[in-house]
């Protein structure tokens, strides 16, 4: 019994000392305001993210299982606050010259602004406050190797002379959400570290996609063994054509640098305004990043209730909303508290709902597709761009 309960102990402490080292971050909001025109392809936003956000490091023993030390994470967000729409970056307040410096680097007409955070804009839900909410999380419908549909799956990775030969997914979720009105937001955001996410027997993302490649072609593989040793000398594989599309999408996408992922959505309106018709909507723009060969974004978490007699009196939904709003705003994925870090088993889940965020695994690929400038196909007023003036050249230039 002691080393459980110490186990236990050290469990409830490491959280303790990890939250209170995420509250002494610095955190700094950034707004990103969009050139004019957009030439390039997301894959300089790809290239922002690898370069800004991919802070890997190794922790010392003291720093990280006494100190509760952190790595930095991230969070990319595309607001709508009645109907005109928002680019922003949290970010710890040590990494903004680098962020700056990266999208300067590719958005050279850009504006990088540091604001004041949008999330306190709005109360706590409830009657007396006159707002009501629907909100969600995201999670892979499949294993974490196999990839969602990405900007190249949607010719995007090529710069056109016509840009409206072109489909591009986020124009879809930022036309509709700027056709909100008064009282109305849509706040979407995804949270992303370096991945040190561990999978059964201790293994890292890597490890696990090798370990689903090597599942996927053991039928199809023949090992030659050292006949005096036993030893396996070498192997042949060679896989049907049906199966060659699903190895090279999983290779491609660990060949990547990849980041534990949360994401969130949340719908916030005021009561007399509120339209669940913008939820259905809002929940089904997310569909055009599903692969079905493939993976799939799923929602969970939502806070709603099939059924009026789950809670008749909408007391744990209420709970449940305002959690979801907290953790929002608080971008809180990777390090929830500890009492709410994972599910209780019956019956106490009757009585306690804890909604634990999920996290799984995305590279820079996959992350820019879902975060990354429209292009100038898109002419929507709501979302604010940065005039460009070509300048004439100076008289005075040598001859």
């Amino acid at each position: 019994m002691p080393i459980p309960l110490a186990y236990i102990a050290y469990i409830m402490w490491h959280h303790y000392v990890s939250e209170d080292f995420v509250a002494g971050i610095q955190w700094q909001l950034l707004e990103l305001q969009i050139p004019q025109q957009v030439i390039k392809t997301p894959l300089a936003m790809e290239t922002i993210i690898a370069n800004a956000m991919y802070h890997k490091s190794g922790k010392g023993l003291w720093e990280e299982y006494w100190q509760g030390a952190v790595h930095f994470y991230f969070s990319l967000e595309i607001v709508s606050i009645e109907g005109r729409v928002h680019f922003y970056i949290n970010t710890p307040s040590r990494v903004v010259p680098l962020i700056k410096s990266q999208i300067y680097a590719q958005y050279p007409q850009a504006k990088v602004l540091e604001v004041e955070d949008y999330v306190w804009s709005v109360p706590r839900i409830g009657r007396k406050t006159g707002w009501s909410m629907w909100g969600c999380e995201w999670k892979l419908e499949k294993p974490d190797p196999y990839p969602i549909r990405t900007y190249i799956d949607y010719g995007l990775d090529k710069v056109v002379k016509d840009p409206n030969e072109q489909v591009d997914p986020i124009v879809s979720l930022i036309e509709f959400i700027s056709t909100l009105g008064p009282g109305e937001h849509i706040w979407t955001q995804i949270v992303i570290r370096w991945s040190k996410k561990k999978y059964k027997g201790g293994l890292d993302f890597i490890d696990e996609a090798d370990g689903l490649l090597k599942e996927i072609v053991a039928p199809f593989s023949k090992i030659n063994l050292d006949p005096l040793t036993g030893i396996e000398i070498s192997r042949e594989v060679r896989p049907p054509d049906y199966l060659k599309d699903e190895i090279t999408a999983i290779s491609d996408k660990q060949h990547k640098l990849c980041f534990d992922t949360g994401m969130r959505t949340i719908y916030l309106a005021k009561t007399e305004v509120f339209d669940i018709q913008k939820r259905r909507a809002l929940r089904m723009m997310y569909r055009q990043y599903n692969n079905p060969v493939f993976n799939s974004l799923f929602r969970i978490n939502a806070t709603q209730y099939n059924s009026p007699w789950e809670d008749p009196f909408d007391i744990v939904l209420t709970q449940r909303m305002n959690r979801m709003l907290d953790w929002y705003r608080f971008r809180t994925f990777f390090h929830p508290p500890w009492q709410l870090a994972f599910k209780y088993p019956f019956p106490f889940n009757l009585f306690i709902v804890t909604d634990p965020p999920s996290i799984f695994v995305l590279n820079t690929e996959e992350i820019a597709t879902l975060f990354h400038f429209p292009t100038t196909i898109m002419a929507t007023p709501a979302l604010k761009r940065v005039e460009t003036r070509s300048a004439k050249a100076p008289t005075n230039l040598p001859t």
